[in-house]
This record gives C-alpha cells, structure tokens and sequence, in this order.
C-alpha cells in the first residue's frame, strides 16, 4: 500500500528548539549563572548548549543580559537543575528569531566537536553604533538607500578611531577586562 507523500510542514508547524532563558541587569550578573549552566551541561547526560549575550532586540526591560539554554529537552533532573541556575536571574522568553538564530549556530558549533566554546567581548561604542543601524534597518523595513543616507549626515555614528588608539591596545584594553576602551 502506498503512503501519500508528505506535505512539507509550515513554518508555524516546525517543532520549536528547546530551550530556558533568564536574564540579568549586567554581564557579571549573568557569569555565575551561565558558568554552572555549563558545568550542568558538561557533567550531566543532555545535549544543550548554553549562550550568554547582551539583548540585540528593543524590549521596554532594565535587564539587558542574557542566559540561554538550548537544544534537546533534557531529562527532568537536567532540567530542575537548569531552573535552578537561571533562577538566579529574571525567567525570560526570546523572540523566536532569537531562538533561530542561536538554535542554528548551535548546529554549527556541534559539528566541530562534543564541546566548543567562544567568548566575544564586544567594544561598546561600536556595538552600541551596529545596534542602531540594525534598528533602523528594521524600521525603515530594509530601505538600505534611506538607511545609508542617514548614516552620511549623521557623522558623528561612525567617527574614526584617533591614531593613539591602535587597533592591539584596543584589543588588550578589552581583553584586560579594564573597563571600555577610550
């Protein structure tokens, strides 16, 4: 007997990832909690993988840091854990775009190996400049002609960096965790 051929399923009908989110008032608020989401996820039997990261979407919300665990539901006790360090924070959701974009990098890093892990510290002013072009990218719906224009009279977003300020003693600044960079 024949099966009729599957009809590809919607985006609405996808299963979604997974996952458990709290958030935090600063970066360092967020440390413990996402270093023993880790360690949960390193000690116990589960396939997670746990993010730590600045909100890069507009929320009316004081907590800008975020901890996220996401991938295959764990078992109950993996996941009464997992609460229990993200307790620590704000018990968040995501939006779903979010969630995509985490939930595909995921996919990408677990093909390097059973444990990968990257640490990004952005330099502020630069991403607080990328956040509002983003911003302004979605709000003038992609109208990249209108974007650019704004950028062009607006010069004081992208001011070069003074020569006194070389690319490595931005970087060592950075990695020195000394605070933001000049």
């Amino acid at each position: 007997m024949s099966r009729p051929p599957e009809t590809p399923r919607s985006k609405e009908q996808e299963p979604q990832p997974y996952y458990l989110a709290s958030r935090f008032p600063t970066k360092r608020a967020a440390e413990q909690p996402y270093v023993s989401a880790e360690a949960t996820i390193h000690e116990m039997d589960c396939d997670l993988s746990a993010y730590r990261f600045m909100r890069q979407w507009h929320e009316s919300n004081t907590n800008p840091w975020y901890v996220l665990v996401i991938g295959v539901k764990p078992e109950p006790a993996v996941e009464e854990r997992i609460k229990t360090v993200l307790s620590q924070g704000e018990l968040a959701s995501v939006p779903q775009e979010a969630v995509e974009r985490l939930y595909a990098r995921r996919l990408e890093e677990i093909q390097k190996g059973p444990w990968v892990e990257h640490h990004y510290t952005p330099y502020m002013p630069h991403a607080e400049r990328i956040n509002w072009v983003t911003r302004r990218f979605r709000e003038l719906t992609g109208n990249v002609n209108v974007l650019l224009a704004e950028v062009s009279t607006n010069t004081h977003l992208f001011t070069r960096v003074p020569a006194r300020h070389s690319r490595l003693a931005i970087y060592q600044q950075i990695r020195s965790n000394k605070g933001t960079c000049p």
